[in-house]
């Protein structure tokens, strides 16, 4: 009798901890749901392509290596099932073609099949975008705006006869700015100090042609850069920085001849990057004072006309309200107008510094 009460006894104890262990196991079943979600979570949660992981994927993309993103996109290439032998053919030879050139930014997955696009575009455009893409890495320009430029328009809906298009003038700028740099070269003018910061000014002069300045206009300044090598240096930097500044002149309501004009006689008397990406940052000041434009761009024209050096230039501007005492040196030695040039379409600007970004030297 003992012996079955305690049988009895230790079945019920070992039932009582199956219920227990299966229960812990449901639970822990459920919270691993709700914490660990599986590859479809985000797509369940909130539909494919859901707002947002256009970015993501962009930003994992932008994370990888070269090699990586090589990888990627050929697998991309190879897994598709809307191309033909050929097409897939083409493909993988534009996209080894651009890597041997030199390409490595990851934005180049954007003329390829895959997906965290905004949008996928037909085969026939992705084709022709690769094609202008692979000649231009060929001659040895950079590529990176174009395929920027044709991101940025891809995520806006742009339609694929567009984005050829957007991918065509901005090749052309790209085509000009490196002609007029050059010449600019040949002419004397001192050069970046490097082949990125090169490429960088490619990418910059051609963006502000985007923007509306004419190619003739910037040939322009870089003959004024070259009058000015009579007498002193005049660097690369120099030079980009008067027709950023002359962009944005023209953005801000003065007529484009005025504003190439200006620049153009500043830099041939001698104002360096500094000086430019200055009148830039007056621009800035006037719209918090609620000033119009043509106030400024008289001032700044008499200071050229009486031949005024950088350090007289900013004192007469700074007596008429353009500029304040804390705008020329801020807290800690910082100084907001030096980051002016850095805005629309200049990407990491330039530092302002070296030989002819000084400023005129006039009775040193």
């Amino acid at each position: 009798m003992t012996a079955n009460r305690c049988f009895r006894v230790l079945l019920s104890g070992a039932l009582m901890l199956a219920v227990l262990a299966g229960a812990s196991l449901r639970a822990s079943a459920q919270s691993g749901t709700a914490t660990s979600p599986g590859p479809k979570w985000e797509e369940n949660q909130q539909g494919p392509m859901a707002v947002g992981d256009q970015d993501q994927t962009r930003d994992r993309t932008r994370d990888q290596t070269p090699a990586q993103i090589r990888d990627l996109i050929r697998d991309r290439i190879r897994n598709s099932q809307n191309l033909t032998v050929a097409e897939r053919t083409t493909m993988e030879a534009n996209l080894e073609a651009c890597l041997r050139s030199g390409v490595t930014d990851p934005e180049l997955e954007a003329v390829f099949p895959g997906s965290g696009k905004a949008r996928q575009i037909s085969t026939q455009t992705m084709l022709q975008l690769q094609t202008h893409l692979r000649g231009m890495a060929q001659e040895g320009l950079p590529v990176e705006p174009v395929l920027a430029k044709v991101r940025e328009a891809q995520m806006k809906g742009v339609p694929d006869a567009g984005l050829a298009q957007v991918c065509e003038r901005f090749e052309q700028h790209v085509r000009e700015a490196k002609r007029i740099m050059t010449q600019a070269k040949a002419d004397g003018i001192q050069p970046a100090p490097d082949a990125g910061r090169e490429r960088q000014m490619i990418r910059e002069m051609a963006q502000q042609m985007w923007r509306g300045t004419a190619p003739g206009d910037v040939d322009g300044l870089r003959t004024r850069a070259h009058d000015r090598l009579r007498t002193r240096m005049c660097t690369m930097e120099d030079l980009v920085a008067a027709s950023e500044t002359a962009t944005r002149l023209r953005e801000e309501g003065v007529e484009a001849h005025r504003a190439m004009r200006i620049t153009g006689e500043a830099l041939r008397q001698g104002y360096g990057a500094q000086e430019m990406r200055r009148l830039q940052y007056m621009m800035v000041y006037r719209h918090r004072e609620g000033r119009a434009v043509k106030g400024l761009v008289d001032d700044f024209e008499h200071c050229l006309g009486a031949g005024m050096d950088s350090g007289h230039m900013y004192q007469y501007m700074m007596q008429h309200g353009w500029m304040g005492p804390g705008d020329v040196q801020g807290p800690g030695g910082s100084r907001p107008i030096d980051d002016q040039g850095r805005g629309r379409g200049t990407p990491g600007g330039g530092t302002g510094k070296g030989p002819g970004s000084g400023g005129p030297k006039r009775g040193q």
